[in-house]
């Protein structure tokens, strides 16, 4: 009895973890390992294996060009949405970091991106962008075809996205700024001046060690924007 006992409680923490496992077993590490099958095959319409070729898909990948244009784009669009999504989103936290009239509005507004979808967003863009009836292009009293320019393109999209972003990194920022001790501004200044110099650099260290790294893997995943915007332009 003593030795099911035993068992049992070396067995039960384990028990614990076949729903969790049964869940990313489905819905991860199967879809992972197929994927890694099919890439071994030349596949039908319906994504059916057919062929199997080895490694001759990842040959052909590795030498083609587009793929390496594309690890540029990629990497372009990366950067610009994590520097102006963060930028973005420090820049509110600090300006909504003291009390004022009407705090709760700004604090709304600025958060605000995070709650709008995307397809949404990329349509209320592609009006603002379009060259006959944008509200840029009337502005700027340009005539530009932001979408359709190869060298305006990939910008816009980015500064889209970074927008969109920018609202859950305000949340993150405003969350870390709430926990910077008061005491720590004064101990960290001497003089006026120097104070001034030393709240940035002390805010910029903090904020940037309490950012989470996995939400910026994610921007990779926002490349479907692109894709939205160029269905509305067909």
């Amino acid at each position: 009895m003593n030795a099911f006992v035993k068992l049992r409680q070396k067995i039960s923490p384990y028990l614990f973890l076949v729903p969790c496992l049964i869940v990313f077993g489905l819905f991860l590490f199967y879809p992972f390992a197929k994927t890694i099958y099919l890439s071994l095959y030349k596949t039908d319409k319906l994504g059916q294996a057919k062929l199997f070729v080895g490694f001759g898909n990842y040959i052909d990948l590795f030498t083609s060009k587009s793929f390496y244009n594309s690890l540029l784009v990629t990497l372009i669009f990366v950067v610009i949405v994590v520097t102006v999504s963060m930028l973005l989103g420090l820049v509110t936290a600090l300006l909504v970091n003291k009390n004022f009239p009407g705090i709760r509005v700004f604090s709304t507004a600025y958060a605000l991106p995070m709650a709008i979808a995307s397809s949404a967003a990329a349509l209320i863009f592609e009006i603002m962008l379009d060259p006959t009836i944008g509200i840029l292009d009337k502005f700027l009293r340009s005539d530009i075809n932001w979408l359709h320019d190869e060298r305006y393109a990939l910008v816009c999209v980015a500064l889209l996205t970074a927008w969109l972003n920018s609202g859950i990194n305000y949340l993150y920022f405003s969350a870390g700024l709430a926990n910077i001790d008061e005491l720590i501004y004064e101990r960290a200044s001497v003089t006026e001046e120097a104070r001034r110099r030393q709240r940035w650099i002390l805010i910029a260290t903090v904020q940037l060690s309490r950012s989470y790294p996995p939400g910026r893997i994610s921007t990779t995943r926002d490349m479907h924007r692109m894709w939205e915007l160029a269905a509305m332009q067909v």
